[in-house]
């Protein structure tokens, strides 16, 4: 099997608990706006093969960390 379908197998499944998790909307703090920045800037990662979306999605972990403490 080719490695690029086993990576599309793991980003397939990585967005659907991603959008699992934003529907169930079980989450308090907000968590459902925050996965669904992350999910943003992940996607945008992927499409454009450009690592400054990968920097903001970085950033913007670091902050909902921050932010819960």
């Amino acid at each position: 099997m080719n490695l690029k379908y086993i990576f599309t197998i793991v980003i397939f499944t990585f967005q659907i608990y991603f959008i699992y998790r934003s529907v169930r909307g079980l989450d308090k703090n907000n968590d459902i706006v925050d996965i669904s920045t992350i999910n943003s800037f992940f996607l945008l990662f992927l499409a454009h093969d450009n690592l400054m979306f990968l920097f903001i999605l970085y950033i913007m972990i670091l902050i909902d960390l921050i932010s819960k403490f």
